[in-house]
This record gives structure tokens, C-alpha cells and sequence, in this order.
């Protein structure tokens, strides 16, 4: 079986210049579809693109085949469409990616193939490749004349007006621009940018990261805002200098210099932020992301930050062991054990660091594994140390039969309690199995000296190992005869790993990332069902009690998988590591993983995910349709279903029931229409009927208000049970489309008559006034704003509209105005009452926007569109200083309530978001999902900075703080602020 590749010679007729050499990076699916593509570009423009076919041999490590072709092309096309992305397509995407940044002469062509998926195109990167870099749209087929005439220009470096992008300065325009100025020496600074030209460039950074997050821009556009900089403070000193006649100038120049310094720093904490968003591992991302919160408190370094804490949520923290990890195994205490090429280390899962055990030497360690009788110790020419109550004593000597240019090391050690045995396989074949309490060798396997040992695992219901070899044979051994029970004839690719789960079931993990399941019910190794594919998997782990597997990549990833199953679990996967994955053990009870990469760091990961940035409260089911917060700090939630509407207090551990509002309803209204039954039509079908369809609470769930399926409107305080409830409308009619309550508990709204009518009314003590209000058009959405002297009324046509309460008089203000393409369906007003927040029904995802406007002026409107909601908006909340909103995928995303720049998105559960609430008081977010669970994030940025700064456990380095930060002073500490300037 060969891996096969493709390239183009991409070579204009008549040209003596031999062309550009293009990777095709492309799922093998896709293949045909491209031969089609280089046919019509021949055919089409009269370009000779000569495909290269090139079969890496069988038995070849091909990935060091990728990055040569790689490195060797001056151009890579991305193929993405309806296929997805292949086993090694995303990897070699990356790959491209990577140099892409570093390499400005590097180009990238994504290119859409027929079904192409945005969310498959957002995988790759920031996910914003396929969105913001120039490419070829073949989504209607190969024959599409406009997009072969952008590729064939792409391709041989043409000009064309075929592209899309700013019509002043592209990406490549920067980054020409970049390279340009770093061949003059960094001195011509007429290259350099200035005012709007600045500002657009910087723009572009925050928006497209992958196209301009590269080598030699950052650095290019600092000078240009330094040079800038510098202006402002000639122009200070030169006032400041010219005595008391130019001192008013001179102060605005000062003025202006501070101004101008606080936007460099507003400038260097997004660029941290972009730059932390794609940074190699977990320690640096997080280090970055806390220095560019510390240097400037932006809504781009907020949202990188959080959304990284978020990212590694189940990271505990990094450990730097200082070398290379080969192995590591979890000690009766709780600690791991790591074996290294500069000897054993211990971890301790509530240490910073790795301690290295006195007595052994630094001689390498190729394997560990734990027992009560000690820890044992694989060495690389083959031999087997023990070592216990503090000395180290040779228990398995190297083989003399074994030639020096064959590989000998011990690859892996395992112990087995029920016999106390130690099993070791080597590089050169050699199964040794010694008596764990003597050090005496009892029996030895050879399996050939070209062959190697991969996996070894004792199992826990009969005295048997297993044991599993580089050409795929897995083999079950009695470990009373010693003899060979059964053989497996061949797993492809070999053996990574195998493990014993309790019931003495076998699973298998092969080096091309494929799992296999034995279910060894009679001992046999009958045929195995096989799951999921992990490619280029590096390492894995095998939980027997809990069945998790966890493996880790060439690329640092690792994810679960269910060993019954052989499928992957829900959890994320876990990404930390900036290097490939070489050894995994699980912690105590299957709860905590530590995971070590080529690098020399490893990782402890906290699977149960309580390591931020949120905590989980009780989950409540069903899932709240609004929160709130009391005076008091108590949060309360309305939870609703077909037949039960109640209002809950977060007690403690458990939601304890305030208010039963089905009840109250019986209770107030005798007379037996508070709630409509439901009918049975002539098909046999009955109705669905909400007993309570609507619920709404006031700012501080003092007041609630609810309607009943009969028609009946109903408000009464929060205080108790027993308090005293004011019947607004009584049954006997249709029940209202929507319901709203004033901040302040005092006004009631409700939408009657399929929109046509909106009923207010006002509640003062025992008496209730009412007035109607008849809105231009169907309504679908109403807001009051705190006070209550003021409501908004979103229409289906998506025009709002605008009415104040004068001496009980409500009269429209101004004339209805255009806000959304579809319904508006929901709406309110800020804390303030300036501003009304909408947002549409999502008319078939063309309108999913979030719309401000202002309430004094309905003409002046921003609309939210840079970060859109995933079908539409299901939940909203305000806060003074901040703006959250839910969709249908449990996103929660966030803007600055200062400058309305987005400011991250959090991850609210599995389902629809179904209610949130900004409490500012107590600088925190509170999210429901529908799948039940309930968040409380924290706003406090101190935490998020301490929380980055730990699970990171290092310092930015004095070089990598000049490369980010060339003109800052060196600050040593992760959550040390940066000097004043």
C-alpha cells in the first residue's frame, strides 16, 4: 500500500522560467475532481500544469515526505468540499499553515470544491481561512470560467481583478509591504505606515489572524505605530521646551503623546491576543494571552483569554521536566513516574515541577513501571534495574546475542499484583517475565530480533499476559506454564498499545491509530470489532476500571475513547502540547491523565473539568427560560414544562421551589377556565397545551408575571407563597403571544390578537390601570425599559416601533423604523434606557444579527454582524458594561458594553442557550443550557490572569518577551502588570 501525493508544475507556454512547484493538499476522495480542474485550466487559458504523482514506499515514515515536498513548493492549494477533510488532509493544511506565518514568500490558495461546510473549513487554524484569504469558489463545478481565470492568476502569479478584499490594502499588500522593508535593513521608513493606513492595516490583523498573523508583519507594523509614536513625543518635547508662551500647546502635545501611548498599548495587548490565539502549546497561548489582558484591558484580549481558559479547561497545569519523557507510570501514592533520558523523575499532581529521584544516576530511562516490591527501570541497552528503599539493583541483564547495531532498549515494563510478576519487552524481541519480589528471571520469549516489543498488560480475571509486536501479532501467555496460549496473526500496522479492562476483556490500539476490541469472554483471541481511527497517533493509555482510552498525536492532542464502544467520547479533545505526545498515564480512579510530549513538558489534566473558567452549579431540568439575581445574592430561575411552571432559589446543592405558579392560577381563578383543555381532532390528534406559556421577572426577581393557557394574566411579589396575587386579565380568552415586566416590577405588557394589540397595565397597590396600544403592524416582540414609562414593540414586518407613557397616555414616538430582514423576535433596553438591543427570528439564517439602537434617535443603528449567532438568538441579557447573547449551538457571545467589540464567546452546554443573566454586581455571568446544566462565570479578570498564569507555570522568556514586546521593559513574572510608561 503506498501513501500517493500530488503536485503541479504550474508554467506559462513560452516561458523559459521552469515554474511554480504547487503542493495539492486534498482529501484522496477529491482526487478525480482535480485532474478535472488541471484539464480545464490547460484547456481554458492554454497553462501547462503538469500533475505530479509521487508514491511514498510501503514501510516509509511519510510524514517526513509531506514536510520535504512541503518545504520544496512555493505555493500549496487547499481543496476542501463536500468530502471533509482526509486522515492526513488537515495535518498537511496545518503543516502548510505554519509556514505560511513564518515565510512571506509562501502562498496559500484555498479552494471550495462542490459541499463545501463551514464548520468542516473552520477546523483549519483560526477557522477563518476559507472566509478571509483570496480563494476560488469551484462550489458549482469545475467548469465555473470566473474561478479557473482566480486560480490560473493564482497559480502563475497573474494580476487579476477577480479577487476579493480591501480595495486599498490586501493582506498581500501588507505583507510585500513587510518583506520589503525588512530587505532595506528595517531603515527605509517611508515603507512604514501611518494614520488610516495604520488603522487599516491593524484592522486586518484583528480580523483575518491566519492571513496576517505571519513573519516579519508584527514587527513591521510595531515600527510603523512606533515611528508614529515617536511623532506625537518630538512634537512633546519640542512644546514642552519652547517656555510658558507655548505651554498650552505643549500640554497638547503631552495630551496627545499619552493618547497616543495608550493606543499603542491598546494596539499591543490585540496584537498579544491574535498572536496567543495560535501560539504553540498550551503554556505559551496562556502566558501570552494573560500579558495581553495585563498590558491593556481590551475586548480582544479578554475574549482570547477566556476562550483559551474555556480551550484548556481540563488543564491542571504544564510541567517542564527538562528532557525528553519516554515513559511514565502512576505510583501507589498518587505520584507519576517518569522515565527520561536524563533518568527517573517524579510528579507529584500538586507540584510545579518534576523532582529527579537521588538515587539514580542520569543515565537514560527507557521505561518505568510500579510496584509494591519498587519501581523498575528499562534501560537502553536492555537491561532492567530495580530500584527500592533508596538503592538500585540490576535485576535483568542486557542480551550479549543481541547485535549493537540492532535496536535493544527496553520499550516497556508491566507488573501484574495477582502473582506479583514484572514482564519486560525489548527492541530486539525479548519478552523477559521475573518474580517481582526476588528479581529472579523466570521465563524468556523471543519473538526475533528485527521484531519489537510494543505493549505489554497483565490480566486481572486469569493468570494471563498479553503482549503485542511491531509486525501486529498480539499473544496471550499462562504466566503459570509460560507457555503461548494464542496468537493474533496481524494487526495492521502494528501495535502501539494494548491493555486488560476488569472483566478481561482486550483492547488494542495499532500505529495506525485504529481500535480494536476483544471480547475475551473464553480466553481466545477470536476476532476483534473494530471503531474508531486516530490518525498519526503517537501514545495511548488504557483505564482497566472505567474502560477510558485516551491517545495522544503527532500534532499533541489527546482524546477519549470508550473501550466497550471503540468510540470517542464527548468530551473535547485535550490540546496542550506544541510537540508530539510520547506517553500517557492515567491517575487514580480514571478522574486525572498526565500526558508528557517530545519536548520534555507534560501535562496533568483534571478529566472531571474543574479547572475553570466557570463552576457548575446544580443542574435544573427543565432548563430555566429566565434567571435572576436577588438582593441578597440568591439565584432564582423560572423552569417550565407542558404541565408544571415553577420558580426555584438555588439553595446550597439544590434548587428548593419558591413559587408553584400552576397552583397559584387554581387558587385565584375559580372559575374553571384558567387553563384550556386540550382537544382531540377528527385524525385522533390532540393539541399541545402549555398550562403556563409565558413568564416574565423584573430586574431583581421580586415581581413575576405569567399567563395562563386560558387567558389569564396574573403578577404577584416573590416574597412568599402566601403573598397576594393580582389577577391583570381574567380567563376566557386566547392566552397573549408574548408577556414583558418593567424593570421595576410596576408594568405589565402583553402581545393579544396574533400581534394586532398590545394591553399595558399598571399595578399600584390594588388598583390596575390598563391601555392599549394598536402598533402599525403585527407585533412579535415587546421591551419596557426600568421604569415602565416606555415600550418598544418589534413587528414581524422587522420594523420597531417606539411609545412613551404621558399622564397614562401612551403616544408613539417618532415613526417606526427598519431593524431586521425577518421577525424581530426579541428585544430590550439597555440599563440605562438609551439604547434598544434586537435581534431577528432568523429568516432562515439570513438574519441572525444582533441590532443596537438608539432609543432618542432610532436612526442611528449598529449592527452586531461580525460574530453571528448559530440560527438565531434563543437568549439575551445587559449588563451596564456588557452585552451577552445565546444561540441554538450553546454558544454565549459577548461585547463590550464601552466600544461594542466583541469580547470572546462561552460555552454554555450542549443544546440551546435557554437563559442568561449579567450580574455586575457580583462581577459574573450566569448560563443555562437546555441540556440542564447552569454556569456561573466569573468577570473578574484578576482570576482569569491567575488562573492562565498557573496552568501555564512558566514565564514568557526574555527572548520571546522582545520578539512579542520590542519596546516594553522585561517584566519576569506571568502576572506581574506591566511598568508604567
Amino acid at each position: 500500500m503506498t501513501q500517493e501525493s500530488l503536485q503541479i508544475r504550474a508554467k506559462r507556454q513560452g516561458s523559459s522560467d521552469p515554474g511554480d512547484l504547487v503542493f495539492l493538499c486534498h482529501n484522496n476522495a477529491d482526487k478525480a475532481f482535480i485532474r478535472r480542474l488541471a484539464d480545464a485550466l490547460e484547456l481554458e487559458f492554454g497553462t501547462s500544469f503538469f500533475l505530479d504523482v509521487f508514491a511514498i514506499p510501503t514501510g516509509e515514515a511519510f510524514i517526513p515526505w509531506i514536510e520535504k515536498a512541503m518545504e520544496r513548493c512555493t505555493v500549496c492549494a487547499i481543496f476542501l468540499g463536500g468530502n471533509g477533510w482526509g486522515p492526513t488532509h488537515l495535518w498537511e493544511a496545518e503543516l502548510a499553515l505554519a509556514r505560511y506565518r513564518r515565510d512571506p514568500s509562501f502562498r496559500i490558495i484555498p479552494v471550495a470544491l462542490p459541499g463545501l461546510s463551514l464548520i468542516e473549513s473552520a477546523k483549519l487554524g483560526s477557522g477563518r481561512l476559507f472566509q478571509e484569504i483570496n480563494w476560488a469558489d469551484f462550489t458549482k463545478g469545475v467548469d465555473d470560467k470566473e474561478s479557473l481565470e482566480k486560480l490560473e492568476a493564482a497559480l502563475t502569479g497573474r494580476k487579476t481583478l477577480g479577487y476579493r478584499g480591501p480595495a486599498r490594502l490586501t493582506p498581500y499588500q501588507v505583507r510585500r509591504d513587510a518583506e520589503r522593508w525588512q530587505r532595506s535593513g528595517r531603515s527605509d521608513s517611508s515603507i512604514l505606515y501611518s494614520g488610516a493606513q495604520l488603522a487599516e492595516a491593524e484592522a486586518m490583523v484583528r480580523e483575518n489572524p491566519d492571513a496576517m498573523n505571519v513573519a516579519g508583519v508584527s514587527e513591521f507594523l510595531g515600527s510603523s505605530r512606533e515611528g508614529q509614536s515617536a511623532y506625537w513625543r518630538r512634537l512633546a518635547v519640542a512644546a514642552v521646551g519652547t517656555a510658558a508662551v507655548l505651554l498650552a500647546a505643549a500640554t497638547i502635545a503631552i495630551t496627545n503623546y499619552l493618547v497616543a501611548e495608550q493606543r499603542r498599548q491598546a494596539s499591543v495587548s490585540r496584537q498579544l491576543a491574535i498572536i496567543s490565539k495560535d501560539a504553540a502549546g498550551a503554556d505559551r497561548a496562556l502566558s501570552i494571552g494573560a500579558r495581553a489582558l495585563l498590558v491593556a484591558d481590551t475586548p480582544e484580549a479578554r475574549g482570547a483569554l477566556i476562550e483559551q481558559l474555556q480551550e484548556f479547561r481540563f488543564l491542571k497545569r504544564i510541567i517542564n521536566a527538562g528532557s525528553y519523557i519516554e515513559s511514565a507510570a502512576l505510583s501507589s501514592s498518587g505520584d507519576y513516574v517518569l522515565a527520561t533520558d536524563a533518568g527517573l523523575r517524579v510528579l507529584s499532581p500538586g507540584r510545579n515541577s518534576a523532582e529527579t529521584v537521588e538515587a539514580n544516576s542520569r543515565e537514560t530511562v527507557t521505561s518505568v513501571a510500579t510496584s509494591e516490591e519498587g519501581t523498575w527501570l528499562g534501560r537502553e541497552d536492555g537491561r532492567v534495574d530495580r530500584l527500592r528503599d533508596g538503592s538500585i539493583s540490576l535485576v535483568l541483564k542486557a542480551d550479549p546475542k543481541v547485535p549493537t547495531v540492532r535496536e535493544r532498549r527496553v520499550r516497556v515494563l508491566a507488573y501484574g499484583p495477582s502473582k506479583r510478576l514484572v514482564a519486560a519487552g525489548t527492541g530486539a524481541g525479548r519478552l523477559a517475565i521475573f518474580d517481582a519480589r526476588y528479581g529472579t528471571l523466570l521465563h524468556e520469549i523471543g519473538e526475533g530480533d528485527g521484531i519489537r516489543i510494543e505493549a505489554i498488560s497483565f490480566d486481572p480475571t486469569r493468570r494471563r499476559l498479553a503482549f503485542g509486536t511491531s509486525a501486529g501479532i498480539v499473544v496471550t501467555v499462562d504466566t503459570d506454564t509460560f507457555s503461548v496460549v494464542d496468537r493474533y496473526p496481524h494487526v495492521e500496522g502494528g501495535i502501539l498499545a494494548l491493555g486488560y479492562l476488569h472483566d478481561g476483556s482486550l483492547v488494542v490500539l495499532s500505529r495506525y491509530g485504529r481500535l480494536l476490541y476483544f471480547n475475551m469472554s473464553d480466553g481466545r483471541l477470536m476476532k476483534p470489532s473494530g471503531g474508531d481511527t486516530v490518525p498519526l497517533a503517537t501514545a495511548a493509555a488504557i483505564e482497566p476500571m472505567t474502560g477510558k482510552i485516551a491517545i495522544g498525536d503527532s500534532a499533541g492532542v489527546i482524546r477519549l475513547f470508550e473501550a466497550v464502544t471503540q468510540h470517542a467520547t464527548d468530551d473535547a479533545p485535550l490540546r496542550g502540547h506544541s510537540d508530539s505526545v510520547t506517553a500517557i498515564s492515567f491517575g487514580k480512579g480514571g478522574k486525572q491523565l498526565l500526558s508528557a510530549s517530545s519536548n520534555g513538558t507534560a501535562a496533568i489534566w483534571d478529566l472531571v473539568g474543574r479547572e475553570g473558567p466557570y463552576e457548575e452549579m446544580p443542574q435544573l431540568n427543565p432548563a430555566p427560560s429566565a434567571i435572576r439575581v436577588n438582593w441578597s445574592g440568591v439565584v432564582i430561575a423560572v423552569s417550565l414544562d407542558q404541565n408544571h411552571a415553577q420558580l426555584r432559589r438555588l439553595e446550597g446543592d439544590a434548587w428548593i421551589t419558591l413559587l408553584d405558579l400552576v397552583s397559584i392560577s387554581q387558587r385565584s381563578d375559580r372559575s374553571g377556565k384558567a387553563f384550556k383543555r386540550a382537544e382531540t381532532d377528527a385524525a385522533g390528534f390532540e393539541e399541545i397545551i402549555w398550562a403556563i406559556p409565558s413568564v416574565a421577572l423584573d430586574d431583581r426577581g421580586s415581581q413575576i408575571a405569567w399567563t395562563t393557557s386560558g387567558g389569564a394574566i396574573l403578577t404577584t411579589s416573590v416574597a412568599g407563597a402566601d403573598t397576594a396575587t393580582t389577577v391583570l386579565r381574567p380567563s376566557g380568552a386566547a392566552p397573549p403571544d408574548e408577556l414583558e415586566i418593567s424593570g421595576d416590577g410596576r408594568t405589565v405588557a402583553a402581545v393579544q390578537e396574533d400581534g394586532a394589540l398590545v394591553t399595558v397595565f399598571q399595578i399600584g397597590g390594588s388598583e390596575v390601570a390598563s391601555a392599549q396600544i394598536r402598533p402599525p403592524a403585527a407585533a412579535r416582540s415587546i421591551a419596557l425599559n426600568r421604569d415602565g414609562d416606555r415600550i418598544a414593540i418589534g413587528m414581524k414586518d422587522g420594523m420597531l416601533s417606539q411609545y412613551s407613557r404621558t399622564n397614562e397616555v401612551w403616544t408613539a414616538v417618532g415613526k417606526p423604523h427598519r431593524a431586521h430582514t425577518s421577525e424581530v423576535a426579541g428585544l430590550a433596553y439597555s440599563r440605562d434606557g438609551n439604547t434598544i438591543v434586537s435581534f431577528g427570528s432568523g429568516g432562515g439564517g439570513t438574519d441572525r444579527t444582533v441590532v443596537l439602537t438608539e432609543a432618542r434617535n432610532p436612526a442611528d443603528q449598529q449592527v452586531l454582524q461580525a460574530r453571528q449567532a448559530a440560527g438565531s438568538v434563543s437568549a439575551m441579557s445587559l449588563g451596564a458594561d456588557l452585552l451577552v447573547v445565546g444561540d441554538h449551538d450553546g454558544r454565549v457571545l459577548t461585547w463590550s458594553g464601552r466600544d461594542t467589540r466583541f469580547s470572546g464567546a462561552l460555552s454554555a452546554g450542549s443544546s440551546e442557550v435557554s437563559a442568561l443573566y449579567v450580574d455586575e454586581e457580583r462581577r459574573r455571568i450566569i448560563t443555562s443550557s437546555g441540556d440542564g446544566s447552569v454556569k456561573t462565570w466569573t468577570l473578574d479578570l484578576a482570576q482569569w490572569i491567575g488562573l492562565a498564569c498557573s496552568k501555564a507555570n512558566r514565564n514568557l522568556g526574555r527572548d520571546e518577551w522582545h520578539e512579542l514586546m520590542p519596546d516594553d521593559p522585561f517584566v519576569p513574572r506571568c502576572s506581574q502588570r506591566r511598568p508604567y510608561r
